[in-house]
């Protein structure tokens, strides 16, 4: 898949990101001060 999403016109690099990795980052982002937030989001991950 990463292959086919360099071919795309527009697309300078492709970097994976992991889920775990991918919710620690949203996490940061957009609950730093919130814990109790974000665990009403824990069942939505994939």
């Amino acid at each position: 898949m990463k292959n086919e999403i360099e071919k795309m016109n527009g697309v300078v690099s492709v970097t994976y990101i992991s889920p775990e990795k991918a919710w620690e980052n949203f996490q940061e982002t957009y609950y730093k001060e919130g814990e109790v937030l974000v665990d009403g989001f824990k069942d939505d991950r994939l």
